[in-house]
């Protein structure tokens, strides 16, 4: 074990950081505190309790995240873009079940307060284990973030944890396979999902082949892809997964109301190979929608005549610019529910009145890929643009037709000057001038 004053040093910055900690809404009743991979953990390998906590050389945070990771995902699913958005959901949820109170114990070494983790319960761990560098970049690059929710908080104080070591975290969950539908948990954060990737019987909790296939896009293996999906990064991911949770160490720290994500988009391929021309409007677009925060406030079905919230889209460019002048909320739709006034904590909603249009402004260059940026309209103010909502948009290429030859026509319709259009079938069509 290391020397007290080595000890005293290594500890410095970390007791520091406590003092210096923001408050978010939740710590207003409960002075949470941050977290940070560099802070030394303890803790045990044996569910039958016959080592303790002070029998292993500790740990920091940071190392057990590393040698946790690639032997609970795989290391090689980050070798396929996007994949490393499924390596940092598991940092994430690992480093937030290590130090939660239903997987971790507060002892005293020295006069100070650590945590002490039962590592059994994450059978990956072994401190022989060697680091994988994909998964040192997913923990890296997420160093600190963890999930919290209101009930955790309330479960450490009644366990008697010392106000310097309550963050609030979770019990995040996670299995393999947990089903096409997620099962209830004991907790609130573990809501039954709908999680059309997965498959095998329903389990509560975030799927590990799950995260997999939603930072890929593909429902699916590398070996047989399946069919597409819209990628998500990790937020979105454990957003899916983990209902109602605060994430904590994303700066700016988003809240989790007017979060959505969207799981599935029918009638237009969700990771590329969309073709339109200037002009050319698809109609009956369907999409799932899940609220992935708290209760998100709707409209009663059929459509209110001043809806106050909505799904929609723009046009961007590549470079994350909006594309043209009147790019911005090109086509919206109401969510809404038949007799209720909110979507609840990890429900879906399936709307088919969404309509694709692609403006005919000069501004838009054919030939050029843009994308359509799905997003969530509250009350006016769009989320994906709100510079103190960080919640990542949604986003779907589509290139623009160029003049002469052939292409595929998603299957639309070409608003001409004088208003009307003329419907195009699905299939090859020749390109409009």
């Amino acid at each position: 074990m290391r020397p007290l004053c080595a000890l005293w040093l290594v500890l410095l910055p970390f007791l520091l950081s406590l003092r210096t900690a923001q408050a978010s809404p939740i710590q207003i009743a409960i002075p949470l505190q941050s977290v940070n991979d560099s802070m030394l953990i303890y803790y045990r390998l044996d569910s039958e309790g016959s080592d303790s906590c002070t029998d292993h050389i500790p740990i920091s945070l940071g190392d057990f995240i590393k040698k946790t990771l690639p032997f609970e995902w795989s290391d090689s699913w980050a070798n396929t873009p996007n994949g490393i958005e499924a390596l940092k959901a598991g940092a994430i949820a690992i480093r937030t079940f290590t130090i939660s109170a239903y997987n971790a114990e507060i002892i005293n070494v020295g006069g100070q307060s650590y945590y002490c983790t039962k590592a059994w319960r994450q059978q990956g761990f072994s401190p022989s284990n060697p680091t994988h560098p994909n998964s040192t970049i997913a923990s890296e690059e997420t160093n600190g973030i963890i999930m919290i929710h209101p009930t955790a908080s309330t479960y450490e104080a009644s366990r008697g944890w010392p106000i310097n070591m309550r963050t609030g975290a979770i019990s995040s969950e996670y299995l393999p396979e947990t089903g096409w539908f997620t099962a209830n948990g004991a907790y609130p954060w573990l809501k039954e999902v709908f999680d059309p990737v997965s498959s095998g019987s329903p389990k509560p909790g975030m799927g590990q082949e799950g995260s997999r296939r939603w930072a890929w896009g593909k429902d699916g293996s590398v070996q047989n892809p399946g069919s597409d999906f819209p990628k998500w990064d990790y937020r979105r991911i454990l957003g899916h997964y983990y209902s109602e949770v605060d994430f904590v160490g994303i700066t700016p720290d988003p809240p989790n109301d007017n979060r959505g994500n969207i799981v599935e988009v029918e009638g237009i391929p969700p990771n590329g190979g969309l073709i339109m021309c200037k002009g050319e409007k698809l109609p009956n677009v369907a999409i799932n929608f899940q609220n992935v925060g708290n209760s998100l406030p709707v409209d009663v079905c059929p459509g209110a005549t001043n809806p106050q919230t909505l799904v929609g889209y723009h046009l961007y460019r590549q470079d994350g610019s909006i594309a043209c002048s009147n790019c911005e909320g090109l086509r919206a739709m109401s969510l809404c529910r038949p007799g209720g006034t909110t979507l609840p904590p990890g429900q879906n909603d399936n709307h088919n009145n969404l309509e694709i249009f692609i403006p005919n402004d000069p501004a838009i260059i054919k030939g050029n890929t843009y994308l359509l940026r799905f997003d969530l309209r509250r009350n006016g103010v769009w989320q994906g643009r709100n510079a103190n909502f960080p919640w990542p948009p949604q986003d779907i290429p589509v290139t623009i037709c160029t003049s002469g030859g052939w292409e595929w026509c998603a299957g639309g319709q070409r608003e001409s000057p004088a208003g009307g259009g003329e419907l195009q079938q699905l299939g090859w069509r020749p390109l409009w001038v």
